[in-house]
């Protein structure tokens, strides 16, 4: 009698609070294309690519449903000389000021680039890395952030040039004692 009011309890609080939760509003390549034209409005569709324009910034989503991955990316500016002796300060912006997206090189081009996989991936999750590679392309040169959130970013920078992290037990991290 006492393993069945168990089970019955459990039935019931289960039934009450839920055990199992719904699956998120997850997407599939045909429905981040059609969302990103919903939002973005005129979009160039091939089969794995969507291209747009986005608050003014060129943005293109890729995807690979056999290989579960997405990634959004806008070009930003051509590596030259002087874009590469600032690629610590972007190295630094990554891991302090870009949030979800990052900074990233593909074939001389520094871009903003967002990569996740593609299955686990919501609408509003989309929206918000799209505002934030748009962010992040904008601000190239400036603030280098995303949005307004950092990871202990110096809040008070007004250009890359003042960009410096704050003192945080982050930045006292010895890394010579990694092991290995």
């Amino acid at each position: 009698m006492g393993m069945n009011r168990f089970a019955i309890m459990l039935s019931v609080t289960f039934m009450i609070f839920g055990c199992a939760t719904s699956p998120p509003d997850v997407m599939s390549q045909q429905s981040i294309f059609d969302h990103i034209e919903k939002i973005a409005g005129v979009a160039r569709v091939s089969t794995d690519v969507v291209e747009i324009q986005y608050k003014g910034i060129a943005i293109a989503c890729v995807s690979d449903e056999v290989h579960d991955r997405m990634c959004l990316i806008a070009p930003i500016a051509r590596l030259n000389a002087a874009e590469a002796a600032r690629l610590e300060i972007l190295l630094i912006a990554n891991f302090h000021s870009t949030l979800d997206v990052r900074y990233a090189i593909n074939e001389g081009v520094i871009c903003a680039a967002f990569m996740h996989p593609l299955s686990t991936l919501t609408r509003p999750q989309l929206e918000s890395t799209m505002h934030q590679v748009a962010s992040l392309s904008s601000n190239f040169g400036s603030i280098d952030s995303s949005g307004e959130l950092t990871c202990g970013a110096n809040p008070g920078a007004k250009s890359r040039n003042e960009f410096r992290p704050r003192k945080t037990s982050l930045t006292r991290i010895n890394l010579n004692n990694r092991g290995g």
